[in-house]
């Protein structure tokens, strides 16, 4: 999973996270990637399942919206294969 570094709005970025669930779970697992120069994620996930993920950045005003970028994928023969592709747009307030 690759993303663009947001506008920051005046701040700079401090971590990203990257949240993990099955499709229809309520609960996230969660990563935080402190080297906020990565810009990129190895998705991990058993074979047959579908998955939802989302990306966000978090600077001094807070974390950006987990609601607007969910990315839907599904492993299929040891590879991820996006089932709903929405284009990463990261918003800090």
């Amino acid at each position: 999973m690759k993303w663009t570094k947001p506008e920051t709005n005046g701040a700079s970025i401090i971590k990203y996270s990257v949240y993990q669930r099955f499709v229809n779970d309520k609960k996230w697992r969660c990563e935080d990637i402190s080297d906020t120069s990565k810009l990129d994620y190895d998705l991990k996930g058993d074979e047959g399942k579908e998955y939802e993920f989302v990306v966000t950045a978090t600077n001094k005003y807070g974390e950006s919206s987990k609601t607007a970028n969910i990315q839907t994928v599904k492993v299929l023969k040891g590879r991820f294969i996006m089932l709903l592709k929405v284009k990463y747009s990261l918003r800090i307030a």
